[in-house]
């Protein structure tokens, strides 16, 4: 389970629960309506699925449930699939275990199950604490249910706590922005996950955006809005550790850690992906194409990618100045592929600095400048022209 040096050990494990009770207007990702009903006869093509993978050892670092609703999943279909991953991988001491949870599917008694099946850590799908985006974004929630659930989590004894909000939302004003941040403050929870409203092609939302029945905020705005959060949650001690992501210290994200740093992971389920062994693998995005490739007995991947040691370094690089504060570190460059950073990189890197949008810091690591964050991607795509 290496990849270009990385070790077994830090590999992550995605498991996808793909069933929603309905569809936001802007999700492209693979997921079907469904319930929990569903997942009784999806959980089983899981299990067989990474049976797939029994000719060799795996050991996961970090396991994270993402969807679609995973908290459709009943407290008894949770402790079945954790039960069902224990006895076909070997999961690290004090792995992270992250399940996404929406406002409103959640019970104290599910929760409760859930943390004694081996749940450590919630992350729960908020977006905005204003009722009438809530219903613009086709979401079933009201406000009040976020509290409601962050109040069950912690009844449940789960402590580490994720909110995701969304920024330059239809109709969204910067005192609605504020105001879902001093929400969200006032629940006091370790991490926050703040991300743009992207449109995405062929979703509910971009429909209506090339309709003109909705327009998202201009790119002012929605920088305005980065930059007053960015702001705010520094002020209250949360550090900016990744462009979209702020934690208290010790609570930031292993799993997506994983992603950031370029280390190896397994993706189960319809239309999830993995990358190990230096290949990219996509299962099919549609549930009978995924379940027929699996109980046929062969791994489902729809997409295989070899990935070229350039394609590791480029991802590598780029991925790595998402974190701001660890950034790109020069020594474990070298000892991973065997090449020096600074010369391999030499005239972009003067070229960034003269810029002021790359410095290296006093431990010799390259970051983003603070002021480069906002324009982030213009760096990354420096780094992918070296090798044009």
């Amino acid at each position: 389970m290496t990849s270009m040096g990385a070790s077994a050990d830090s590999m992550g494990l995605y498991v996808h629960l793909p069933f929603c009770r309905q569809r936001c207007i802007y999700c492209d990702f693979p997921t079907q309506i469904g319930s929990s009903q569903d997942l009784v006869g999806y959980l089983p093509v899981l299990d067989a699925e990474l049976a797939l993978y029994g000719d060799q050892p795996l050991e996961a670092m970090s396991l994270f449930f993402g969807g679609g609703t995973p908290s459709l999943l009943t407290g008894e279909q949770f402790a079945a699939l954790m039960a069902t991953i224990r006895s076909r991988m070997t999961l690290a001491p004090g792995i992270e275990i992250t399940l996404e949870a929406n406002p409103g599917t959640v019970t104290a008694e599910t929760l409760l199950a859930y943390r004694e099946a081996g749940l450590n850590r919630l992350s729960l799908g908020a977006q905005t604490f204003n009722a009438q985006l809530l219903t613009t974004l086709n979401r079933l929630h009201g406000p009040e249910a976020i509290g409601e659930a962050i109040a069950m989590a912690r009844g449940a004894g789960l402590t580490n706590l994720n909110i995701d909000l969304i920024y330059g939302l239809p109709g969204q004003t910067m005192a609605d922005w504020q105001d879902t941040i001093e929400q969200a403050l006032a629940l006091d929870l370790p991490h926050h996950s703040l991300y743009p409203l992207t449109v995405e092609s062929g979703t509910p939302l971009d429909v209506l955006v090339s309709k003109g029945k909705l327009n998202p905020l201009g790119e002012d705005d929605v920088f305005a809005m980065y930059e007053w959060a960015k702001a705010r949650l520094e002020s209250v001690g949360y550090r900016h550790y990744e462009i979209a992501n702020f934690a208290r210290p010790g609570f930031e994200a292993q799993h997506n850690l994983v992603y950031w740093r370029n280390l190896p992971y397994i993706g189960l389920g319809m239309g999830a992906h993995s990358h190990f062994n230096g290949r990219r693998y996509g299962n099919p995005a549609t549930l009978h194409t995924y379940t027929d490739r699996v109980l046929a007995g062969s791994k489902p991947w729809q997409e295989d990618e070899a990935l070229s040691r350039d394609d590791e370094i480029e991802e590598t690089v780029f991925l790595g100045l998402r974190l701001l504060d660890e950034g790109l570190d020069p020594t474990r460059f070298a000892a991973r592929f065997g090449e020096d950073f600074g010369e391999r990189y030499a005239e972009v890197l003067a070229k960034l600095t003269a810029d002021e949008l790359i410095h290296r810091g006093e431990d010799g690591r390259w970051l983003l400048t603070r002021g480069a964050v906002p324009v982030a991607h213009e760096v990354f795509v420096h780094f992918m022209q070296e090798q044009d």
